[in-house]
Parts: structure tokens; sequence; C-alpha cells
């Protein structure tokens, strides 16, 4: 009996941690992203950039879609802010940037029309913010079911996970 109770705590301790664990890889207010570059108005954009969190990036206009990416066998709905909106609104002077992600892969997204195409900089999947587990906690993804076109290698390649920089050039 003493045994049974103590393999409870024990579980429900795991469990507990494990929400508490979750709930910290959310937090809305620590930065998620920083962007910099050619941006209007910045004087030294490296040493100053535009920064956001999850909160502040929920707060632009929101776009969400289902699709089906590379990497996974159904489609997903994703939701994010479009990447043009995103740029428009720190004031790029250009679409074409620079991606980095935390375990420092680099990719330049270039002569892609954000206006015509909602490519999102997402921050949810499936309704749940995205972690470190699950791509996250931002992941470039394109409507590859909605624009067959846009399935191409560099566009697999753009589709950068746990996206912490963009560096407009």
């Amino acid at each position: 009996m003493r045994q049974s109770i103590l393999s409870t705590l024990l579980i429900t301790g795991f469990i507990l941690s494990l929400s508490i664990g979750n709930a910290a890889s959310t937090n809305l207010n620590s930065t998620v992203l920083s962007i910099y570059g050619n941006i209007e108005g910045q004087k030294d954009s490296q040493k100053d950039p535009v920064e956001f969190d999850l909160a502040s990036l929920a707060n632009l206009e929101t776009t969400t879609f289902t699709t089906k990416q590379p990497w996974t066998e159904d489609a997903r709905e994703y939701t994010g802010v479009r990447i043009s909106t995103l740029l428009d609104h720190v004031g790029a002077k250009s679409y074409e940037f620079e991606a980095l992600a935390s375990n420092e892969y680099q990719f330049i997204l270039n002569n892609i029309d954000f206006e015509k195409y909602p490519i999102l900089i997402a921050y949810k999947l499936d309704g749940e913010f995205l972690d470190t587990r699950k791509l996250g906690p931002l992941l470039i993804v394109f409507p590859f079911d909605d624009y067959p076109e846009l399935l191409t290698e560099k566009n697999k390649a753009a589709s950068v996970w746990q996206l912490i920089e963009m560096r407009v050039l």
C-alpha cells in the first residue's frame, strides 16, 4: 500500500513538472524574434534590433491555414503572422532577408512574392503555442497545399524551424 501511494505521488509529480515545463516554454513575454538590418529609422540596427515576444506577434494581424509539410504525414493547422505583414510592421526596406535558427541554421529568403503568398512566421500548431519540441517557438511555414508551385527544394529549405532572427537585406 505504501509503495502504491509513493508510486502515485511520483507519477503525479512527474506529470506536474511536465505541465510546468510546457507553461514556461510558452512564456508570452520573452523575446522570441529579433529583426535587424535594412529597416527604416534604424541607425545601428544590429545593436538595436526590433524585438518581438509571442504576445506582440499575436497582436499583429493573424493568419491561419491548414497544410501538409514535407516532414509531416498529415495536414496541420498553423497560425501566425504573414511575413509581409511583419516586415511592413517593422519598416523593412526589402522583402529579402536572412533567417537564423537557434541551431545556427541560416537561409536567405529572396525572390518570393510575400504579398501573393501567405507565408507565415507561425507561433501556433493546431491551436497550441509551438515549443522547441515542436520546432518552435517560431517556424516559417509555406502553404504548400494551397499553392503547390511553392513546393520546391529551395522553399523546403527556407522552412526554418526554431527561428530566432531575421536580418533584412
